[in-house]
């Protein structure tokens, strides 16, 4: 696997939340990879990800709710993907948190708009943090 970060354009579903998890789904473009299949399925499925997740506002629409100020706010934190959607058009993923610590407002902001996905593979899905 040659990169070790990715950076593509996304549009994000619905925010769920469900026990101790939260998760929310994309999808991908596939005329934006900038990688084959092959290397983004090396990549992210079965993974451990630090991503970011970055709202962006479409012409004539209002900005994104993750805004502070005239700011966006990204979202960030430590997901697993555990599979890919592959479709003619698109690739769609679904993003699953730990619920604890994670600022969930910003994370349901992020419904239903589009926005850019920067992620690193950090692990195996299902890796535990060392504990210090």
């Amino acid at each position: 696997m040659a990169k070790s970060k990715m950076t593509m354009t996304a549009s994000f579903a619905n925010a769920v939340f469900k026990g101790d998890k939260a998760s929310i789904g994309l999808k991908l473009k596939r005329e934006d990879l900038k990688v084959g299949l092959t290397e983004l399925d090396e990549f992210m499925v079965g993974a451990r990800l630090d991503v970011t997740l970055t709202p962006t506002a479409q012409d004539g629409q209002t900005p994104p709710l993750a805004m502070e100020g005239n700011e966006i706010v990204p979202f960030t934190g430590v997901a697993d993907c555990q599979r890919l959607g592959i479709g003619t058009k698109d690739i769609g993923a679904t993003l699953t948190f730990e619920s604890k610590g994670l600022d969930e407002h910003s994370l349901v902001t992020l419904a239903c708009k589009s926005g850019k996905i920067a992620f690193t593979r950090i692990g195996d899905a299902g890796d535990t943090p060392d504990e210090e």
